[in-house]
């Protein structure tokens, strides 16, 4: 494998934190309405699916965070994208409030 790039794009590598998420999520909600519902080991599952939930986002931060500050695969290019993406994430957010808001005050 050679050392020098081909584009300033960072092809992520895989990672088991997208499927611990979902499966800690998916314990978290599962606990959670059992213990509502008054099932005898719901509060032990929500609870620790919230710190599987807890766990497994550090983690993933921690990736993220290693492979920007030490590894330094996110070049000025990825920022760029990475703050384009919020940026339209919040833009989004904004508008689907907006909406919803106007829908109620128009009824």
């Amino acid at each position: 494998m050679s050392s020098t790039r081909k584009h300033l794009f960072h092809i992520v590598d895989p990672s088991p934190w997208p499927i611990v998420s979902a499966f800690s999520a998916f314990f978290f909600l599962s606990g959670f309405t059992f213990y509502i519902h008054g099932i005898l080991w719901g509060g032990f599952f929500a609870v620790f699916g919230l710190l599987l939930v807890l766990s497994s986002a550090a983690s993933w931060f921690n990736d993220i965070v290693q492979e920007a500050a030490y590894v330094g695969h996110h070049t000025l290019v990825v920022r760029t994208g990475l703050r384009l993406g919020f940026l339209l994430f919040i833009v989004s957010e904004v508008m689907l409030f907006f909406g919803f808001f106007l829908s109620i005050f128009s009824c």
